[in-house]
């Protein structure tokens, strides 16, 4: 049953650390995605400043052609040139419209430029506070992740606690030592240690009945050598 529970703890320890690695996948995407916005919004942010600049050019570039019609139609008014002042006035009359047109597309663009400067500034201030506090919050996570690891690892009874881990080695040494006395009190013959005294013994055996052996054979041969002497 305890093994049980341990093994529902560490499929729901799993589980839990398979949701906290997709959320944070899901904000990391968000994250992305809300990037990705950005950049899309700063590269309209730069094609509007650059039409912005263009206008200023052209603008600027039709005020100088009026001013140098409007120079040439005074002096030839000056010079008696009808003709060539009233020509010099048309010019400067077409160039007066276009100037106006796009000064009024100046300003419009002007205003979105604007807008998509302000759109633009509000968004990365939006994804600079997300992107600071989805940091902390995964920095947050890691920390209590590391936190309850620890805490796991040194509160006995719980699945991931060390002290358990000794435990139950110890649990399980003691139970192999006392299965295994319990094999050898019934068979003593295979204990490492009777063997041994028994080995030991038929040797001390062996060398007792040879020193027997030899002594027997000295008496006899110093039998056999007394035995004239005793018949004289």
């Amino acid at each position: 049953m305890k093994n049980i529970r341990k093994v529902l703890d560490l499929i729901t320890q799993s589980v839990h650390d398979v949701f906290n690695t997709d959320r944070n996948t899901r904000g990391k995407e968000k994250l992305s995605l809300l990037e990705q916005q950005l950049r899309t919004s700063q590269r309209a942010l730069s094609l509007a400043l650059a039409d912005t600049r263009r206008m200023e050019l052209e603008l600027d570039k039709a005020a100088t052609q009026m001013e140098q019609w409007h120079t040439k139609a005074r002096s030839s008014l000056e010079t008696g040139d009808e003709e060539a002042a009233r020509e010099a006035i048309n010019s400067e009359y077409t160039l007066k419209k276009q100037w106006q047109v796009l000064n009024e597309k100046k300003t419009a663009q002007n205003e979105k430029t604007k807008t998509l400067l302000r759109d633009f500034n509000a968004s990365k201030e939006q994804l600079d506070e997300i992107r600071r506090d989805f940091n902390v919050a995964s920095a947050r996570k890691e920390g209590a992740f590391a936190k309850r690891q620890l805490a796991r690892s040194t509160v006995p009874g719980s699945p991931d606690s060390v002290a358990s881990d000794i435990h139950e080695m110890t649990r399980e040494a003691v139970r192999c030592e006392a299965e295994a006395e319990a094999i050898l009190s019934l068979h003593p013959d295979l204990r490492t240690d009777s063997s041994l005294e028994k080995e030991f013994a038929a040797i001390e055996r062996e060398q007792e009945v040879d020193a027997t052996l030899e002594t027997l054979r000295n008496e006899i041969h110093a039998a056999g050598s007394s035995s004239p002497t005793q018949q004289e």
